[in-house]
Formats: C-alpha cells, structure tokens, sequence
C-alpha cells in the first residue's frame, strides 16, 4: 500500500474530516492514519504486556521495511520474511521513519519515557 500511496506519504498530505468532537485533520494516506493508530496506542494497549509489544514493534518494522509482497510471499509464520534494502518499499518507509524521528518515538515507548 505504502508503494501505491508514495506521493501522500512523501508529502504529507492532510484532510480535513468532520467527527463528533469536531474537525480534526489527518493524512490522506491510509497507511499513515494506520501508522498514526498505532502510535496513539502505543500506552494504552501494545503496553501490556511484552508479547503485546513485540507483536506491536513487529508491525512498525514491517511498514518501515516490508512491501505487501514480500509480506504475502513468506508462508512460514516461524521464518522473518526478508526485506530488501534497495526496494521502493523499504526507501519510502525509512525515509518517512527518519522524517518522522521515529527512532525516538519508539525509544521513549520502550524506555518508557
């Protein structure tokens, strides 16, 4: 998704949407309100317990590396599914991830700070 959405992730594009609690923007890209779930999150459900977290940054880390192919490609639950660091996929997710300071984010979530 994140390869047919390279333009909004690239650009950050925000829309705007009306909710019960009023207008709120948020990305147009699909992928990056997932990604933007998942950290609002972050405390409140993957931080229950470690299994929760390690399923949690495993998730993070496949938007970051992973194209939906390689995703699908991989039938063994027990083998990491490789990644390849010269696709579009893996350059779109680390570029948004740098953009992002994503390294900090989920170093505070793990630190807890």
């Amino acid at each position: 998704m994140k390869v047919h959405e390279k333009s909004l992730i690239e650009s950050r594009e925000q829309e705007v949407v009306q909710s019960e609690e009023g207008e709120t923007t948020r990305p147009k890209s699909v992928a990056l309100q997932f990604v933007n779930y998942l950290l609002s999150v972050r405390f409140l459900r993957a931080a229950k317990n470690w299994h929760r977290i390690d399923t949690y940054l495993d998730i993070l880390f496949s938007f970051g590396v992973h194209s939906a192919e390689e995703l699908i490609g991989e039938t063994d639950p027990t083998k990491a599914a490789k990644w390849d660091p010269t696709s579009e996929a893996y350059k779109i997710g680390m570029e948004y991830y740098f953009k992002e300071e994503m390294i900090t984010v989920i170093g505070d979530f793990i630190l807890q700070d």
